[in-house]
């Protein structure tokens, strides 16, 4: 089976402190699935960017599926190359807070494998496992210049590992329960240090309830343990996000969502980013999230 796809987009911006600046990108991908036998399939494919400041690049990638038929056990690797290029908000952001883009920012060039296995148990349940290695030129991360002050700027070489697992069950039709965990392991290799803006391990957990009347109520907790400097003890926040989404079918091609939200329903106080005083190294303050927030939203499918 073979996919292809187009994107094309332009970005633009014009402000008293930024200036004008404009980006245009456009992307071709192709992707072939070749079944070898029942049991062996494999994908290989490739995404093509022209991008107006940062020229084209190529990026390649391959996967192999094999299915172990007695068990339904599921192996599988991959292997791929991949461009980004930053946003307008890295290159340009602009705030009364001394915030600020970076301009002279590089893309992102990054090269990734993983490897993992699938095992469903019938229809009612399944767990994934996966390991993944991923070596990154010019990472974009958002780092602090001066105290309470943070600009975009490129590690020259990062190299990130870790593994991920999932599991799923779905004990009743309509009710799903989920989970899933992540470990990574950060390294800026000129630094030889911990890439801070990172997270050390997360925790997500899910209940999904799905209504006769195409009604799906979601429920979300998210645990999230960070790396913290020498001097300080590794930091984590927890928070619970609401969803209720109502799925409308207009006409037969032709369907749309309604959907309402509730993120940090127990109004937490949290922070994603610390900042920290130059002098002493230490924690000086964080940078806190949103309170308790309701959102809403229609989306159409043609």
């Amino acid at each position: 089976m073979i996919t292809l796809g187009a994107e094309a987009r332009a970005d633009r911006v014009k402000s008293v402190d930024s200036g004008d600046h404009e980006t245009r990108l456009g992307a071709g991908y192709l992707q072939d699935e070749i079944s070898i036998d029942e049991q062996l399939i494999l994908v290989l494919g490739g995404r093509f960017d022209d991008h107006s400041v940062y020229g084209t690049k190529f990026s390649p990638r391959g996967s192999l599926r094999y299915l172990i038929a007695k068990t339904g056990t599921v192996l599988r690797v991959s292997a791929g190359k991949a461009f980004r290029a930053p946003t307008f908000n890295d290159l340009y952001w602009s705030d009364p807070w001394g915030n600020i883009g970076n301009p002279d920012l590089l893309p992102e060039i990054s090269k990734e494998y993983d490897g993992g296995i699938e095992q469903p148990f019938g229809d009612k349940a399944s767990i994934k496992l996966t390991a993944f290695h991923r070596r990154i030129k010019n990472l974009i991360q958002w780092e602090q210049y001066a105290p309470w002050q943070y600009t975009p700027m490129n590690i020259g070489r990062a190299e990130i590992k870790g593994f991920e697992g999932e599991a799923s069950v779905t004990p009743v039709a309509g009710l799903t329960l989920a989970a899933n965990y992540t470990y990574t392991n950060p390294i800026d290799e000129l630094a030889g240090e911990k890439i801070y803006t990172i997270p050390e391990e997360q925790l997500k957990a899910s209940v999904s309830l799905s209504f006769p009347a195409k009604t799906i109520v979601y429920l979300e907790g998210k645990h999230v343990k960070n790396y913290e400097r020498p001097t300080e003890d590794a930091w984590q926040y927890g928070v619970l996000n609401a969803k209720i989404t109502q799925i409308v079918e207009f006409r037969q091609g032709l369907r749309g969502e309604i959907f309402v939200g509730l993120n940090n329903i127990f109004d937490r106080k949290y922070s994603v980013v610390r900042t920290y005083d130059f002098f002493t190294d230490n924690h000086s303050g964080d940078y806190p999230m949103p309170p308790r927030e309701i959102y809403g939203g229609v989306s159409v499918q043609f």
